[in-house]
């Protein structure tokens, strides 16, 4: 099974995974994982290589990558990913996914998180249209000139979105 970066971000599906499925349909319909970590009674977390599915009273929540120079094969080799534009040698920076994402004709957002004090954000969160996908960038090395220069540093789907989104615009908003 081959597994597409390009198609996740699209969908917000990892193959036929999708947010909302219980434990038991996803085994059904997926590999057994490398790790599983329950964290307590109502948090589990399954993991193929940097990849995880967060689950909370077994249903999933999250889809999540947030190590990705780690992004490859699991090592149990359930399936294979294609990496699409992370497969290259150089970090994806915004302006690199902007290009991409236009080409691949995918509709999306951008959100700034901004610090108190700070003219640049912390971070620029993509948000896929009609997707639960979202994408994040950082100034990881506090070095970059611009916003279109930070870096991608995590990829994932989550129904937390669109309430993150509508905290966010309201904490931006000036204040009376």
């Amino acid at each position: 099974m081959i597994l597409s970066i390009l198609n996740f971000i699209r969908t917000g599906n990892l193959g036929k995974v999708q947010l909302g499925q219980n434990m038991d349909e996803i085994a059904q319909i997926f590999p057994e994982p490398d790790d599983k970590d329950k964290l307590d009674e109502e948090f589990t977390i399954w993991s193929y290589g940097a990849f995880e599915f967060h689950f909370f009273n077994e249903n999933l929540i999250l889809l999540w990558c947030d190590n990705l120079p780690y992004l490859g094969n699991p090592r149990k080799k359930q399936f294979k990913w294609d990496l699409w534009m992370l497969k290259k040698k150089h970090p994806m920076t915004l302006s690199k996914f902007i290009n991409s994402m236009n080409r691949e004709k995918i509709p999306f957002t951008l959100n700034g998180n901004f610090h108190l004090g700070k003219d640049s954000p912390y971070n620029i969160r993509a948000d896929v249209k009609d997707t639960d996908s979202i994408i994040y960038f950082e100034n990881s090395t506090d070095h970059a000139t611009s916003i279109y220069k930070y870096k991608m540093v995590a990829i994932g789907a989550s129904k937390m979105k669109e309430v993150s989104a509508r905290v966010l615009q309201n904490f931006n908003q000036p204040s009376a």
